[in-house]
């Protein structure tokens, strides 16, 4: 067997294995290159902002509609009950 630096010719260190495996399909590189591009859902505009902030506000809206309307219904059938019974 052969030393080279140490290490056992033909023996790798855990580290040499982790370079040895490919990445998995998609995956992102981890290192980077002067040639970074930025990916296009990183831009947050003022714009998309505040889209998802009137999108947001609209959902309370509609769930506060639910929320009334279920109010509405039990207090109609809490009346009725009552006027059934009396």
């Amino acid at each position: 067997m052969e030393i080279v630096n140490g290490k056992g010719y033909g023996v790798s260190s855990t580290s040499d294995f982790k370079q040895s495996i490919p990445p998995p399909p998609g995956a992102v590189p981890t290192t980077r290159t002067s040639a970074h591009v930025p990916v296009p859902w990183s831009f947050i505009t003022p714009e998309t902002k505040r889209k998802k902030r009137i999108a947001t506000y609209k959902a309370y809206a509609m769930e506060d509609k639910v929320k009334t309307t279920v109010k509405k219904g039990f207090h109609w059938i809490k009346n009725r009950c009552s006027q059934i019974i009396h």
